[in-house]
């Protein structure tokens, strides 16, 4: 009998870990649906007027009614706000909604100030079960399955004041009754920091997150597809390309989306330019180069070269084509992924864009070494675009 009862302890006990398994496997599924579905809600911001731009994430849900709270500080906990996605309410296998926090930088604003674009970064932490080691401190956003109550984590509609917010609100809206405490770190704090702690009895948190290198470059080919789209349609109009914007235009390396990069007659490599005007060329046609360029400072952030066989006229020093990797091509677009190691943006230094060490030349070097191009190692984060 000793035996039996052992073997049907040791079976129970199996039997739970094996449910819990499945649990957080199902857990992880809700997350990483709710993660694509928030990514491509902010990848396609900018297609209407007004202050939308691509990369800028929805607030969180605040008071359960499945929408964006109007604004939101840095950081703000709440529930995914699923009806703003368009998706139906996202649960986790204890039937709770999914939470959710966005890094500061990257958060809707409803205002043009604080340019969002390659240089911007997630600056929410994460810590590794022990809560001595980061897993991450660039975290655009976190998204959290609570699980059922544990403890004192009461969930009706009666009115407490939050530990999270410091205001009296429904306990049902405060996260403090929905996420926990592991190893001194408090998943109900806005901003964070976070941790993915081990479960346990006190502890059963599921947390996914998004970091700035990934949403960067999801970003930066958005703005590059509408770049292109841009140099098309500027083409068909007008049988060429604009000039690049001078690399060392005090108008491209501002704060200010006041002052335009505009496009050099001198040049066939440099900047994106906001305005295309020169004494040859037109500027962008109205309508066509969307107002968050300009407002994102995204001329700093992308490298434009192009062959002189493209340009209303031909500045010195220049290739007819500009190479990639030996494909000769009309033009092309080179987005410098987040800023890495000690660099520092905006810069002069081509180096502080680009990192495969053939793609540097292009503001500083002499044709045709300059118009040469490789597409980028595996350990580069620059992508290019040919045109």
């Amino acid at each position: 009998m000793i035996g039996l009862g052992a073997i049907a302890m040791l079976v129970g006990r199996l039997n739970s870990s094996d449910f819990a398994n499945q649990h957080a496997r199902a857990n992880q599924t809700s997350l990483a649906e709710v993660q694509d579905a928030i990514v491509a809600w902010s990848m396609q911001r900018g297609r209407d007027t007004g202050p939308e731009r691509p990369g800028e994430l929805p607030c969180p849900d605040t008071n359960n009614d499945g929408f964006e709270e109007g604004s939101c500080t840095a950081g703000r906990l709440g529930r995914v706000p699923w009806r703003t996605l368009g998706i139906p309410e996202p649960r986790d296998s204890s039937g709770e909604t999914l939470w959710y926090a966005p890094a500061g930088a990257m958060r809707k604003r409803n205002s043009n100030a604080s340019p969002l674009n390659s240089n911007s970064r997630g600056n929410i932490v994460v810590y590794v079960a022990g809560g001595v080691s980061i897993l991450r401190n660039d975290v655009v956003f976190v998204l959290f399955a609570p699980g059922p109550p544990l403890a004192a984590q009461r969930r009706e509609a009666s009115t407490v004041t939050c530990a999270t917010t410091g205001t009296t609100i429904a306990r049902s809206n405060c996260a403090a009754n929905y996420l926990e405490v592991a190893d001194s770190i408090d998943n109900a704090t806005n901003n964070g920091p976070f941790i993915a702690g081990m479960r346990s009895d006190t502890f059963n948190d599921q947390l996914r997150f998004v970091t700035t290198d990934s949403f960067i470059g999801r970003m930066e080919h958005r703005v590059a597809l509408e770049a292109k789209a841009l140099l098309k349609k500027y083409d068909s109009a007008n049988g060429y390309l604009p000039f690049p914007a001078n690399y060392v235009d005090p108008g491209c390396r501002d704060a200010s989306y006041l002052t335009n990069c505009s496009s050099d007659m001198s040049v066939c490599r440099g900047r994106f330019p906001d305005s295309a005007t020169t004494v040859l060329t037109p500027d962008w046609a109205v309508l066509e180069r969307p107002d968050w360029f300009s407002y994102n400072l995204w001329g700093d952030s992308i490298y434009y070269a192009v062959g002189s066989a493209k340009l209303a006229s031909a500045p010195a020093n220049c290739s007819a084509k500009q190479s990639v990797s030996g494909t000769q091509h009309d033009a092309v677009l080179a987005m410098a992924g987040p800023l890495s190691g000690t660099g520092v943006r905006p810069s002069i230094n081509l180096s502080d864009y680009l990192e495969d060490a053939e793609n540097r030349d292009g503001w500083t070097g002499s044709a045709p070494d300059a118009d040469r191009l490789v597409n980028p190692t595996s350990a580069s984060n620059d992508r290019l675009y040919p045109y």
